[in-house]
């Protein structure tokens, strides 16, 4: 089960974050989209090891400077949001696929339900946050802005830190 959603995450961030550089006329950033997904799907399938990470960093980084550059509509916003969703997806899958070829047979099963358990909430709660942000528009000034990327930095801190020590 977690290679074929490992897949469709994978085509999905790549066409729509391509998608979006396209329909924005940012061709270049379209085609380093669909260049790291092949790329990232080509070491998938030979067994590369350490693909995942610089693929993430290209496929988000091409979302993020699309995002800068053309000043999307709301659509593109939302193409290139679940794009970089899906990529942080695609990345978390790779790993957990990696991890459990080294399971037992007998425990994969309860080992993915509890995995797709959490991927579900992080993913759930996060769909929620994007369909919020692209429907309030907020106006803050810089002191705010600085004050929320600190407080979501150190939750998010905190939230890795639970999940390494196994609460």
């Amino acid at each position: 089960m977690t290679r074929p959603l490992l897949l469709l995450a994978l085509l999905l961030a790549s066409l729509s974050i391509a998608g979006a550089t396209f329909l924005n006329g940012l061709a270049g950033l379209g085609a380093v989209a669909l260049a790291s997904a092949g790329v990232w799907l080509i070491g998938l399938l030979r067994g590369w090891k350490g693909m995942a990470a610089p693929m993430l960093f290209l496929l988000s980084g091409a979302a993020a400077a699309a995002f800068l550059l053309a000043a999307p509509s709301t659509v593109e916003t939302a193409l290139l949001l679940g794009g970089g969703l899906a990529a942080f997806l695609a990345w978390d899958l790779t790993d957990f696929d990696a991890r459990l070829a080294l399971a037992e047979a007998s425990d994969r099963p309860r080992l993915e339900r509890a995995h797709f358990s959490r991927l579900g909430l992080v993913v759930g709660s996060s769909v929620l946050l994007i369909l919020l942000a692209l429907t309030l528009a907020v106006k803050l000034n810089f002191e705010w802005t600085a004050l929320l990327v600190l407080i979501g930095a150190g939750g998010l801190g905190y939230l890795v830190s639970q999940i390494r020590s196994g609460r």
